[in-house]
């Protein structure tokens, strides 16, 4: 599990060479689609997660109080999130 904007920058260069790999696949005749959508899926959170540390980290440069500030406001957002059902969840398909 990442733990913050050192976590993400130590394993930034190991993202870009999978990416570098996978280019190199798609262009010898694609991945197969399971591992195709996963690719995308991680991609996306990644990217997201690369934007949220990229704000924190701004926040985090003007002190101590505004970086526990924004880390309180995660916390509650990410308490709530735990606390309440997935979208989706529970649901049957047919």
């Amino acid at each position: 599990m990442c733990d913050g904007l050192a976590d993400m920058e130590l394993l930034s260069p190991f993202a870009e060479q999978a990416t570098l790999v996978l280019e190199r696949r798609w262009a010898l005749g694609g991945l197969p689609p399971a591992l195709e959508a996963r690719v995308a899926e991680c991609t996306v959170r990644f990217a997201a997660a690369r934007r949220t540390a990229d704000l924190a980290a701004t926040v985090a440069g003007h002190g101590a109080a505004e970086r526990e500030a924004c880390l309180g406001v995660l916390r509650a957002v990410a308490g709530y999130l735990r606390s309440v059902p997935a979208p989706g969840a529970g649901m049957q398909l047919r």
